[in-house]
């Protein structure tokens, strides 16, 4: 992974802490070892994952990010199923340069591993699930200030 050492890492992080459940953790691809990602200590799952929609304009509307995960033998549907549907759980997109990442993830090891070298964390909700198949399951997130029942405070 030397060529790719300056390469943006996107890693996602579900906490269905609001539905009763844990963390789950997971990344677009694998290390140079084939293994899970594992970055700060924590390991993100191989996992095929798309996001779109993070960017914000000054347009004044909120971005509304999707993100679409691969539902191989439906073990992510059964997931949501478990948790209904993961709505109004957090989801945290952090990004990091793969020269950050923790040396188990490099053949030869990595000296300039830090585990707190990244962009700041995008963190939304979900909101809904807008498709799901026996290939994908669709999530649209929102910002916490586009949950139901939530406003800014008046001054």
């Amino acid at each position: 992974m030397p060529t790719l050492h300056g390469a943006l890492i996107e890693l996602f992080e579900l906490d269905l802490s609001a539905q009763g459940g844990g963390f789950i953790r997971w990344h677009n691809g694998s290390n140079e070892l084939g293994n899970d990602v594992v970055w700060g200590g924590i390991a993100y799952a191989r996992m095929p994952v798309e996001a779109s929609g993070f960017d914000v304009s000054g347009a004044g509307k909120l971005p509304r990010p999707t993100i679409k995960v691969a539902n191989a033998n439906q073990i992510v549907g059964n997931l949501a199923r478990q948790f209904n549907d993961i709505l109004g759980c957090r989801v945290i997109r952090r990004r990091t340069f793969a020269k950050y990442l923790d040396a188990v993830n490099f053949v030869s090891g990595n000296a300039t591993a830090d585990p707190y070298a990244e962009f700041p964390p995008d963190i939304f909700y979900v909101n809904r699930k807008s498709q799901e198949d026996k290939e994908v399951i669709i999530w649209e997130l929102v910002s916490a200030l586009d949950l139901q029942g939530v406003s800014i405070p008046k001054r």
